[in-house]
């Protein structure tokens, strides 16, 4: 069965996707030239411009560290910003930005320039699975009802999905990589996770362990269909919560906690760069297991909400819904991401990412992140 490339919340990863595909990178050996060896690390690493040179101006001209706004002058950032970012991994430089208050955008380029396909306002989540005439969408009324709202063409059409009667909004929809039927997702400020095997047409209830709520599932890439379809990792949100990361590897049928991590509000996002290594953050820090998740060990202490990374370089944010400016202390590694150093952003930049989505346009990794109230931000590795 054929994989579908990191698709859900955790993050919209579309490395080597670029004008070479997928399949066949720049070396023409089937993979880029400076792809992640066995062991984990850049092949040509030392020769690579360390990431704290990150905050230098670099490939793409943008003024200040490295960072460039790229949000569009009439779009709506609303209280909460515009929404969550997702890459079509069919589609090389196709990304897109939704379930804010200004309805669903598109860029064809990378992320560089964006427009409005679609009105439809979703709330609380965004998940893509790759599909033709163009991917298909999830996101969440708002209304309480417990319902989807689904896209089958790119964006453009929403119908409403599910029968509804949960307690509150689907609130974290993530996708199976191999089956885009395969739904999970937590609730907007509840307990409770979801299952739907039928794209969201219907939904049925995982108990999970008491005393956590807003959860953020994810699936856990295991190499092979049959177990990812049951191998899971579970964050809940930190405030009000007296549990902390579960895992399961038989659909929900038993969970261990693994970890005392929780998300920050509002934002949670993880990185499996290959099984077994994953990185997840929050409350804890950054955490990075070499078992797919079963122990993990913190190699970066500071409070972060999102991680994400490339062959290189492996980075963090800091994010909160609510409140005032949050800094987004931004947190960077190099491969195998064990060492870490802050590194600066702009100051226009007052707050942390929701999600980052990750591409390759055959040249350079380039990540494009909405940062809340404070809009869509490019960078291109260097």
């Amino acid at each position: 069965m054929e994989r579908i490339a990191s698709i859900g919340l955790s993050v919209a990863l579309c490395v080597g996707c670029g004008p070479e595909s997928a399949g066949a990178g720049a070396d023409g050996g089937g993979r880029d030239a400076r792809s992640t060896p066995s062991d984990g690390a850049p092949n040509d690493r030392d020769a690579r411009p360390s990431p704290l040179d990150a905050h230098t101006p670099h490939a793409d001209g943008g003024p200040g560290e490295g960072w460039v706004n790229v949000t569009p002058a009439d779009m709506d950032t609303g209280e909460y910003g515009p929404g969550y970012i997702r890459a079509d991994p069919d589609r090389p430089g196709e990304m897109y930005v939704g379930a804010g208050s200004g309805g669903l955008w598109k860029s064809t380029d990378y992320g560089l320039t964006w427009r409005r396909i679609s009105e439809t306002t979703g709330h609380f989540t965004l998940a893509l699975a790759p599909g033709t005439p163009g991917p298909t969408f999830y996101t969440a009324p708002g209304d309480a009802s417990g319902r989807a709202l689904k896209s089958v063409d790119g964006g453009l059409t929403w119908t409403t999905v599910g029968e509804g009667g949960l307690v509150a909004d689907l609130y974290s929809i993530v996708v199976d990589p191999y089956d885009p039927q395969h739904l999970l997702s937590g609730l907007h400020e509840s307990h409770g996770l979801y299952e739907s095997v039928d794209g969201g047409d219907h939904w049925r209830s995982i108990a999970i362990p008491e005393g956590g709520s807003s959860w953020y599932p994810f699936f856990l890439d295991t190499g092979d269909p049959s177990s990812t379809r049951r191998t899971w990792l579970m964050l809940t949100q930190e405030v009000g919560s007296s549990v902390g990361t579960q895992r399961t590897d038989d659909g929900g049928a038993t969970w261990t906690e693994v970890s005392g991590n929780r998300h920050m509000h509002g934002a949670c996002q993880i990185y499996q760069p290959g099984a077994p290594v994953i990185f997840m953050a929050g409350s804890e820090g950054i955490q990075r297991s070499e078992d797919l998740g079963l122990t993990w060990s913190v190699v970066d202490s500071a409070r972060q909400s999102v991680v994400w990374g490339t062959p290189f370089n492996v980075y963090g944010t800091y994010s909160w819904a609510t409140g005032g400016s949050d800094p987004p202390n931004f947190q960077v590694a190099s491969q195998p991401g064990t060492a870490w150093t802050s590194v600066a952003t702009p100051p226009s930049m007052d707050h942390g990412a929701t999600s980052v989505a990750v591409v390759n346009d055959g040249t350079h990794y380039i990540f494009v992140g909405v940062m809340w109230r404070a809009g869509i931000w490019r960078y291109v590795e260097p």
